[in-house]
């Protein structure tokens, strides 16, 4: 199969910001700092291997040192930074 390699690091990604991001506005409502809840929620998705060491969700996040193919890895930074970068962007606020 030809599947894209980021795909599944960006469903991670989207996975660890929305956890975040509920952490924050739990933790805001309970009149705590928001950055607590965010740190939390952290904590529980990296650490959730140590409940079920059987759950394999976050394995595409792990990454060997590439020691052959350093194009791949270099493409694959590249093409993640091209994608942060146009999320930041669209989220500037116009006046």
């Amino acid at each position: 199969m030809h599947g894209d390699p980021l795909a599944p690091i960006l469903v991670m990604l989207v996975i660890i910001l929305v956890a975040a991001k509920l952490g924050s506005e739990i933790f805001e409502r309970l009149g705590q700092p928001s950055v607590l809840g965010e740190l939390i929620a952290g904590v529980i998705l990296g650490n959730i291997i140590l409940i079920n060491p059987g759950w394999t969700f976050f394995e595409p996040m792990r990454m060997e040192i590439p020691s052959e193919s350093w194009a791949t890895f270099i493409d694959l930074l590249a093409r993640l930074g091209v994608i942060l970068l146009l999320f930041e962007v669209g989220l500037v606020l116009r006046p």
